[in-house]
């Protein structure tokens, strides 16, 4: 294997490690803290300052590139930006409801069914599912479906086993869920951000633009004018949301508190592990040679759901759960991970039969 090739997967791994982890920091926040006063300037660094101070470095010319494109290639990558949003706000109210283990695995299941096959319905390619590499496609999405469900009823054992137990960290059947009915929604809504990728891929799209406007200098860095109008979308609703939470709470005054900054710094700690996953993972599949939306995808979400399991298991969040809740918990995650090694095979399949690069799907909420 060259060793761009092994540094590419060893970049990918890493981009799955920080996707894995950027809700981690949420566990230490000060208890005086609001949800709002955490997420918030999540939001703020991670859509809206990481993109803004970077993006002029990263993309040379890159107001030009909006500025030749039009307003016409930006549209629909804003609008589903705007629903990515909606998703990731959601996945931090999800951690809150029912932890990081859950809260990652079934929000990812979510992402990697959604995020696999809304690309394809949006590209209009509806007619390679019925292939034999479609069919590979739409097991991968059914086994993903399944570890879906067997964490989500390992969720309601778990809160079953501590129920009326003496446990602080306990969490009811109702909260449950509403936690995992909440973590499918925002699966599904931050899966957007792939079909918003899709939308600046095709023919004459934001991607191509960039590409003409870098030339020899085109790399993985030619899908960032993209990235950054969906980031813009999303900041739109994760951060009205944020501020209708301030309002309606009346808790504007938290930012006078003094474990403000402490918050503050967990803030831009996630925010820079969120922001690292998207990055790392470009990096990664450009240097793995067009197997970065099959091999790659595959490395990253993998690397994700183990990492956030394991985020959850060390912040003790299955400690007074059951033995039954923890075995259908490992089985789901099992389950989630063979489901995206095989929608990965299936995505490579379709690329190769239809004689083109392998695609790279754009992770949606690492």
């Amino acid at each position: 294997m060259p060793d761009d090739v092994l540094l590419g997967y060893l970049i990918i791994a890493l981009g799955g490690a920080c996707g894995g982890s950027f809700g981690l920091p949420s566990k230490f926040v000060s208890k005086k803290m609001e949800w709002e006063h955490l997420w918030l300037p999540f939001f703020v660094i991670a859509t809206l300052l990481i993109p803004l101070t970077c993006g002029p470095f990263l993309v040379k010319g890159l107001w030009s590139i909006y500025q030749t494109a039009g307003l016409a290639p930006l549209l629909l990558p804003f609008l589903f930006g705007i629903l990515w949003g909606f998703g990731s706000m959601s996945l931090g109210l999800v951690f809150g409801l029912i932890g990081l283990s859950l809260g990652y695995a079934i929000n990812y299941g979510g992402q990697i069914v959604v995020g696999m096959l809304g690309p394809t319905v949006a590209s209009g390619k509806t007619g390679v599912l019925g292939t034999p590499e479609g069919i590979v496609l739409l097991c991968g999405a059914a086994v993903c479906l399944l570890g879906v469900v067997i964490c989500a009823f390992a969720g309601i054992q778990k809160a079953a086993s501590e129920e009326g137990s003496d446990a602080k960290t306990g969490i009811s059947r109702k909260k449950m869920l509403i936690g995992l009915i909440a973590a499918v929604i925002s699966g599904a809504l931050c899966a957007c951000w792939a079909i918003a990728a899709t939308y600046g891929n095709v023919e004459g799209g934001l991607n191509a633009v960039t590409k003409t406007a870098l030339g020899a200098d085109a790399d993985w860095r030619t899908t960032l004018p993209t990235t950054f109008v969906i980031l813009l979308g999303g900041s739109l609703s994760s951060c009205g949301y944020c501020l209708f939470k301030l309002c309606k709470n009346k808790s504007w005054g938290g930012f006078r508190q003094g474990v403000i900054l402490p918050t503050l710094l967990i803030a831009l700690s996630m925010a820079l592990l969120h922001d690292c996953a998207v990055a790392f993972f470009g990096i990664g599949a450009d240097k793995i040679r067009g197997l970065g939306g099959s091999v790659g995808y595959a490395v990253f979400m993998s690397l994700a759901i183990i990492t956030g399991n394991v985020n959850g298991l060390l912040t003790a969040e299955w400690r007074r759960a059951s033995r039954v809740s923890k075995y259908c918990m490992l089985t789901g995650i099992l389950a989630l991970v063979l489901g995206v090694i095989t929608l990965s095979t299936g995505n490579y399949l379709v690329a190769n039969a239809d004689k083109t690069e392998v695609s790279e799907p754009v992770i949606s909420e690492p």
